[in-house]
């Protein structure tokens, strides 16, 4: 609360949620020390959760929250310079793409003197892995965790596959060989007019968690070997014509969830809110998805994202897991 203060951290989006490390304690505060817990986040989730949840289930604190929105892209680039200084947060959010940057900078708190590690013992292993240090130091932890999915149009299944039931699809697309076969069959029957996939993104990311190494270990690059397993049923699409060949998160990726050309996605559970049934309906309102779409654990178990509070910290090369148990009606 306004003290020269190291730096607490939290994702979203593998969102953690973690504290700056003051170096001062709360005994040593000078009367002219503003009491006030300032928080930077990138969405509107923090918000959410403290103005709705936190503050009216403690009306007597005794210092404000200040919560402070910037966009993603802004950042970084407002929060490196104000690092180390009493103009720094005192809770900020951190996504997957910088999480490592921050947790590995020695200006995040210790949760483990907050209780946090102990709250946290039946937390999945994954989400504190992303918040430890090297040194085995609790810095972020995440208040959600984000397994990932195939989502799939139901009437594409019935009307080309003959699937009406979301277990018997599932079953069908048990593994990476099985889901090759059908999309294969969903090109063949739709004469060539729907893929399985519209970008390879949509493989790439189960494949990353299924890797058994994380990209760096004892200083050395890692290259596992379902990077190679990627890369070949990467190709196989690509070349097969069995997915759009689109860029992951393009127009033309988002454009696929409300035509009747792509078959299916991989994304992670939030990935129905903020994509999915953002981009169900077409721009002009004469087309829409929206009630069509199944989820599924598809071929592999893996995760995207996740949310996190945390202090200082390392990111460990961490080990994903997790499974996504069937859902449907959206």
């Amino acid at each position: 609360m306004k003290q020269w203060k190291k730096l607490s951290v939290a994702l979203l989006g593998v969102s953690l949620i973690g504290v700056l490390t003051a170096c001062g304690t709360s005994s040593e505060r000078s009367s002219e020390d503003n009491l006030e817990l300032t928080v930077w986040t990138f969405t509107d989730e923090l918000s959410t959760m403290i103005n709705e949840y936190y503050l009216p289930a403690h009306e007597s604190l005794d210092y404000e929250i200040k919560i402070v929105e910037i966009p993603s892209d802004q950042f970084e680039t407002k929060l490196d310079p104000v690092l180390g200084t009493r103009n720094a947060p005192d809770v900020i959010a951190l996504e997957s793409a910088f999480v490592k940057k921050y947790v590995e900078s020695g200006l995040m708190a210790d949760l483990g003197e907050y209780g946090l590690e102990e709250a946290a013992s039946d937390t999945y292993l994954y989400v504190k892995d992303v918040g430890t240090s090297r040194e085995g130091t609790l810095h972020a932890l995440a208040w959600q965790a984000a397994p990932g999915g195939f989502y799939y149009r139901a009437s594409l299944a019935e009307s080309l596959l003959g699937i009406t039931d979301a277990d018997q699809m599932q079953e069908q697309i048990a593994d990476y060989e099985k889901f090759y076969e059908v999309a294969k069959e969903v090109k063949e029957n739709s004469g060539g007019t729907v893929q399985m996939i519209s970008s390879v993104q949509d493989l790439a990311k189960p494949f990353f968690g299924m890797r058994e190494s994380g990209w760096v270990e004892d200083e050395k690059l890692i290259i596992d070997d379902k990077l190679h397993e990627l890369m070949d049923i990467s190709r196989r699409f690509v070349e097969e014509d069995l997915t759009k060949d689109t860029e992951g998160q393009s127009e033309a990726w988002f454009a696929g969830m409300n035509g009747e050309t792509d078959f299916g996605y991989s994304l992670p559970t939030w990935g129905l809110h903020y994509w999915l049934k953002q981009n169900a309906a077409s721009a002009d309102g004469s087309r829409t998805t929206e009630g069509d779409w199944r989820m599924i654990q598809g071929p592999s178990s893996w995760f995207w994202g996740g949310n996190m509070d945390r202090c200082h910290g390392h990111l460990r090369n961490e080990r994903r897991s997790g499974s996504a148990d069937p859902i449907s009606n959206y």
